[in-house]
């Protein structure tokens, strides 16, 4: 009996088997409510989460509304930019034009000045020989400016028909305009050297006779006799001081020793010269 009841009393051991269940049961409702309270503080990720979504959806959107307009503005630019290139061709050869057609009626304008300056001076035969070396350059001067021009209208030509046909991109009309440029200064600087040629020419075969030619003469004969700068380039001059820059002033300031400092010598000339 006394072992039955002692198999009758619970056992430290075995109650303990007994509530570990107990625990155990109670550990997934733990678990379950863990679970359950967290779901609530998910959703609300969830919510802030979809607001960002809508933004970056929109934005991501945006392009797709845009295409029309890159389709549209590179051919407004390239009809903008081919009008410009055109004016501009337009405008260049206008001012070939000028230029030249100024030179040719300043150089003789100036030409008619210092013949007779020199013919005052000097005396009508000696004043001839001066004449004579610088009328043979002045021929030559416009022989070349001439040519010259005529190429660079030939040329805007060119650039003009190629960019009323450029029908790819602004980048080709522009470059066309850039190339343009390139060609000009091309010829500006051979002509400019082939002119200072022809002048240092004429500087020697003038002190030849002999007449000391400095350079202060010299740049005044390219401005009043050629009408180029010191740099045997255009120069259109102004139109109040034709006279008093090309020629002879009636105040007898052309006859300075700053202009001829070194008188002609008279052989061969019979003295016909006034000093």
């Amino acid at each position: 009996m006394l072992q039955a009841g002692i198999s009758a009393i619970p056992v430290p051991g075995a109650s303990l088997s007994s509530a570990s269940p107990a625990t155990l049961t109670h550990t997934p409702e733990t678990t379950t409510t863990t679970t359950t309270r967290s779901t609530p503080a998910t959703t609300p990720t969830t919510s802030s989460t979809q607001t960002p979504q809508r933004f970056y959806r929109l934005k991501n959107h945006e392009p797709t509304t845009t295409p029309p307009n890159p389709t549209t503005t590179p051919a407004h630019l390239i009809e903008t930019t081919r009008r410009t290139a055109l004016y501009t061709l337009t405008l260049c050869r206008n001012v070939i034009t000028i230029l030249e057609l100024t030179r040719l009626r300043k150089s003789r304008i100036g030409l008619l000045h210092w013949l007779e300056f020199w013919n005052r001076y000097y005396g009508r035969r000696f004043g001839r020989a001066l004449a004579a070396h610088v009328t043979q350059a002045l021929g030559r001067v416009d022989a070349l400016f001439r040519g010259v021009a005529a190429d660079l209208h030939q040329l805007t030509q060119r650039v003009q028909h190629a960019v009323a046909t450029a029908l790819h991109t602004e980048h080709e009309i522009l470059g066309l305009l850039e190339r343009m440029e390139d060609e000009v200064g091309v010829r500006r600087r051979r002509r400019r050297k082939k002119a200072q040629a022809i002048l240092g020419s004429m500087r020697a075969r003038l002190e030849a006779i002999p007449v000391k030619v400095s350079d202060e003469l010299l740049d005044d004969l390219k401005r009043g006799v050629f009408a180029l700068d010191v740099y045997c380039d255009y120069y259109p001059g102004d139109e109040g001081g034709t006279g008093s820059s090309a020629g002879v002033g009636e105040d007898g300031a052309w006859t300075e020793t700053r202009y001829i400092t070194r008188r002609p010598l008279s052989i061969g000339m019979g003295g016909n010269y006034t000093p």
